[in-house]
């Protein structure tokens, strides 16, 4: 599958980077990103905030990636953005995936692709640091591993989408 839809999934990724990486270190913090950035994630992992999943604008597993991203390279804009944006950008390749493999077809994989890497809502949210960018990505790859179980009825499949799912719904 790679060599032949390279290109295409190339031509969906660059306006997708270069769309996310624009102002991704902006100085200016909107209000939700601040309360993420100042309760849940410069905070101690053992801070009672940071388990409380009933706490507003908590994504417990986002807290924990842009933690040890800001531990890794520092009190940085860009350092507690990168798993969002990270996860933004893996969002459009895995549609493509997902695309292709319901229509078997490269043409609908790509636009599929291109319009969720120029969506300017999927742009914002692979820029702010909230959990919303991963609970996109982790919605396709849910289905896309719900598909091909049904499609090919392989156990290891079902295997990755059951801890996927209880994922999705539980820690964002």
């Amino acid at each position: 599958m790679i060599n032949k839809h390279f290109p295409l999934i190339l031509l969906s990724l660059i306006p997708a980077i270069f769309f996310r990486l624009r102002d991704i270190n902006r100085d200016i913090v909107a209000q939700d990103e601040a309360t993420s950035l100042l309760y849940f994630i410069l905070p101690s992992l053992k801070s009672y905030s940071f388990y409380d999943y009933f706490m507003p604008n908590n994504h417990i597993f986002h807290s924990i990636l842009a933690r040890l991203s800001v531990q890794l390279f520092g009190n940085y804009e860009i350092a507690f953005r990168l798993p969002v944006l990270l996860s933004g950008i893996l969002a459009v390749g895995f549609i493509y995936w997902w695309a292709y493999s319901i229509s078997n077809s490269k043409e609908i994989a790509f636009i599929s692709s291109s319009f969720l890497a120029l969506s300017p809502i999927h742009i914002i949210y692979s820029q702010m640091a909230r959990g919303y960018s991963l609970v996109i990505l982790f919605s396709i790859i849910s289905q896309l591993s719900l598909y091909k179980t049904l499609e090919n009825y392989k156990t290891r499949w079902l295997l990755k989408y059951s801890p996927l799912s209880r994922q999705k719904t539980s820690l964002f």
